[in-house]
């Protein structure tokens, strides 16, 4: 902000230099035009400094496409209360389809071009680029997600989507320092290095970021995903519920992938970063899912309800994963592989914990609520015993629970789409590495 300051006052003192230096120039005129056009011509008109933000929280459209035309190229529109976005006057119902189309066409990437009647307001930019991520409560999501014209304007399906569970009644205080953990050390590193560089423009101020082409590998794994998800997409699919959101998914992994790249500071997008943008997708095309329709089964989610009922009713708050395989429920018993993804959905959701992998501990949050529901003993109208917003207000357009809510009505279907709990960096292990 200094420099800025610094910067916007050098630039008023060259302003009024150039204007008096203008203003002696027409005032000495004796009726040549041309040599007065020449004497203009050789003045260097001042570039104010562009605004000194790249993050907003609330901005109206017209606000940052100006910020975007005036400024930083590359902007990012993040807040982790988002409900000041979503009920600003971008979003008010007068405002609200314009607003949303005019972030959507930035996320297709198309020029800003401002076309107005006043003198200096109309202007064009290519390239830019914005960043968004917002942090809403449940009781704005309800409303942001059921919203029409989002839905149908195409503006939801551009985001990447996920409602987690709520950590109330495990967030105990831990004595930790965040600065002596390693991989945030580097995480942190990372970012400023990326931070500090100077984005590549053109002569006219324009962005223009290397180019990330794929390996012959890579590309091959791309088309094979984008096909899957295509397929869904037909007749009977398990995505054409969500149809809009499935099918920008193709793209999304390959945008998730050039970050990876750009972050990993690799030159080309190979195979495996492929493979770890398309785990991501798959669950986020999961999560898009459960939350359009509630009535689809995750597999191993049922399992997982399974055990904890299991362990909740032979009181087992305590057990190694060999005695579990040899005494518990059949769906454990299978494979010690299945076992261990079983066991892996409970400590995700915080149901157990372990210190190396081999003994389990049953969370005492467990006794007093489950993390899905009960498919036996609710109605279709019922929340888990886990609920926030579903407690209270009008249910005609409740979307399904954020804590991995399984179907109310048991049905034969199911996705297909699997979510996976192991982080994408690596799988998690159950032999003394969590």
């Amino acid at each position: 902000m200094e420099q800025y300051k610094a910067g916007a006052k050098e630039y008023r003192d060259l302003r009024d230099a150039y204007q008096k230096a203008r203003t002696n120039i027409l005032d000495k005129a004796k009726g040549d035009p041309e040599a007065v056009a020449e004497d203009l011509g050789n003045l260097l008109e001042p570039e104010a400094p562009p605004p000194p933000f790249i993050l907003s929280e609330e901005p109206t459209l017209e606000g940052l496409q100006k910020s975007l035309l005036r400024g930083y190229p590359s902007q990012g529109l993040f807040s982790d209360e988002g409900g000041q976005f979503f009920g600003g006057h971008a979003t008010k119902p007068e405002n609200a389809l314009k607003s949303v189309a005019g972030l959507s066409k930035l996320w297709d990437g198309a020029p800003i071009s401002r076309t107005r009647a006043s003198e200096g307001e109309s202007s064009a930019r290519y390239g830019c680029r914005l960043s968004t991520h917002l942090m809403i409560q449940p009781i704005v999501a309800t409303e942001v997600l059921i919203n029409p014209i989002m839905q149908g304007q195409g503006f939801l399906a551009r985001f990447l989507i996920a409602w987690p569970e709520s950590l109330a009644g495990t967030r105990f205080y831990r004595d930790a320092d965040p600065t002596r953990d390693a991989r945030l050390s580097r995480y942190w590193q990372r970012m400023a290095r990326l931070l500090a560089q100077e984005p590549t423009k053109d002569v006219s101020g324009e962005l223009t970021p290397p180019v990330l082409a794929l390996e012959p590998a890579a590309l091959a794994a791309w088309i094979e995903e984008h096909d899957a998800i295509e397929r869904q997409l037909g007749q009977g699919g398990d995505l054409r519920e969500i149809k809009p959101t499935a099918a920008k998914g193709a793209e999304n992994l390959l945008r998730i992938a050039g970050v990876f790249a750009v972050v990993e500071g690799r030159e080309t997008i190979n195979h495996d970063l492929i493979e770890r943008a398309a785990r991501l997708v798959r669950w986020y095309l999961t999560e898009a899912l459960r939350l359009a329709n509630p009535s689809k089964i995750d597999t191993q989610l049922l399992q997982a309800q399974t055990l904890l009922d299991w362990l909740l009713s032979n009181q087992r708050h305590s057990f190694d994963a060999r005695t579990l395989q040899r005494e518990g429920p059949s769906c454990v018993r299978k494979s010690a592989k299945q076992r261990d993804c079983i066991l892996a959905v409970l400590v995700e959701r915080r149901w157990l914990s372990t210190a190396d992998g081999k003994t389990f501990n049953l969370s005492p949050v467990a006794t007093a609520a489950t993390f899905a529901t009960t498919l036996t003993t609710q109605g279709p109208d019922a929340c888990d015993a886990a609920a926030t917003a579903c407690d209270t207000g009008n249910g005609s357009h409740r979307l399904s629970q954020p804590v991995a809510t399984l179907s109310h009505q048991p049905q034969s279907e199911t996705t297909g789409l699997v979510a996976e709990v192991a982080v994408v960096a690596a799988p998690a292990k159950y032999r003394g590495e969590i």
